[in-house]
């Protein structure tokens, strides 16, 4: 914008300039004129002079005959200096009508050199209009995006402080996990207690019933004996069902850490694939001049069977879902084609990619 209007500055500093020029060669002619004039008014009364003399010389010659040889001589001299007067006069008017013509062949010139720079100048103020609509669009584009981007950090701060509870809460797990283990050692340590016990109770019953085989006598007391065993047994079988229980509810608390740790992993890899696209918008507000790639919606065909984003090149999960242009027909993400726009198909917005989006700008700002 600087550069063009230095350059209308300087056309129009040009454009004075040869106007007052313009202006010294038409006062110029006017006084090359008024000078041919005066030497026409010269040249006449030198002519009368001369005739006059003439006449003179010639009732003197009829009046005398007497030195008419000097006389002749003399007017010869005389009419031979006029002769070289009238040439030198004639050279002077051909120098005079040379110099008009070229005046006016040079005053033709500047003005064919006036008419080319007001055409300049008509057409720098064409170019500064559209360069202005040019500016006015990419202030437009400039603000819609920082729109987004207002957005997206709106979006990124929710889901920073969403990551925060989620490490609340994993932490609180990984607590809670902690006192299982311990649990479930203090449970295993039981359960050792309890199978070594079954194991000296064993020994116990199979002893006992060599002595019941021996001894009959003691029948009534190792019956009473065994009946307490067989309700410490029960005791013991009601333990370890519960340390059973303890261990899978231990298991399925380990596999709910495992579920949440994988939806940890997931919003970091959103987060960083957000920062991502963040950066990519700013390069592509930067580069928004450099796009020449054209579509015809017409030969485009939908894609069915894509697992990666076709801009962006990510693959597609369940939280990146797959989105169809409907300029193009291309297989995208959603932050890639979260554009909306009019086209001759359908007269309500529909969603576009990023790509389809700035080529359908362009095209209708040339429209307009």
């Amino acid at each position: 914008m600087a550069n063009l209007e230095s350059k209308v500055d300087t056309l129009t500093a040009t454009n004075s300039r040869l106007t007052a020029g313009l202006e010294e060669s038409k006062q110029q002619v006017s006084s090359m004129q008024l000078e041919n004039s005066d030497l026409k008014a010269v040249h006449e009364m030198r002519q009368r002079s001369t005739s006059e003399d003439l006449s003179m010389e010639r009732e003197t010659y009829n009046q005398s005959r007497q030195g008419l040889d000097t006389l002749n001589s003399s007017l010869q001299a005389k009419l031979e200096r006029e002769q070289a007067v009238k040439q030198d006069m004639e050279r002077e008017l051909k120098l005079q009508t040379n110099i008009r013509a070229e005046t006016e062949s040079a005053m033709k010139l500047m003005e064919r050199d006036l008419v080319d720079k007001e055409n300049l100048l008509n057409a720098s103020k064409k170019q500064l209009d559209d360069l202005k609509l040019i500016n006015l669009e990419m202030y437009q584009k400039l603000q819609t995006a920082e729109t987004a981007l207002k957005h997206k950090a709106d979006l990124v701060t929710r889901m920073e402080q969403k990551m925060q509870q989620m490490g609340g809460t994993m932490s609180q797990l990984g607590n809670r996990i902690q006192t299982l283990e311990d649990e479930r050692r203090l449970a295993e340590e039981t359960a050792r207690k309890l199978s070594m016990q079954l194991a000296e109770t064993d020994q116990t019953r199979s002893a006992l019933e060599t002595d019941l085989r021996m001894e009959q006598e003691q029948k009534a007391d190792l019956m009473g004996s065994l009946s307490q065993q067989q309700d410490t047994l029960k005791n013991l079988e009601s333990e370890i069902s519960s340390i059973r229980n303890i261990s899978q509810s231990y298991e399925k608390l380990r596999s709910e850490h495992a579920h949440f740790q994988k939806m940890s992993e997931e919003q970091e890899e959103t987060l960083a694939e957000l920062g991502s696209h963040l950066s990519e918008q700013k390069e592509k507000v930067a580069e928004l001049q450099d796009l020449t790639n054209q579509f015809d919606p017409t030969t485009q065909q939908w894609e069915k069977d894509a697992s990666n984003c076709k801009l962006c090149e990510k693959p597609f999960t369940i939280a990146r879902r797959k989105h169809h242009c409907r300029h193009c027909g291309g297989t995208f993400c959603d932050p890639c084609s979260d554009n909306k726009m009019t086209l001759p198909s359908s007269p309500k917005p529909v969603r576009v990619c990023d790509t389809c989006h700035i080529l359908l700008i362009r095209r209708y700002s040339m429209a307009k």
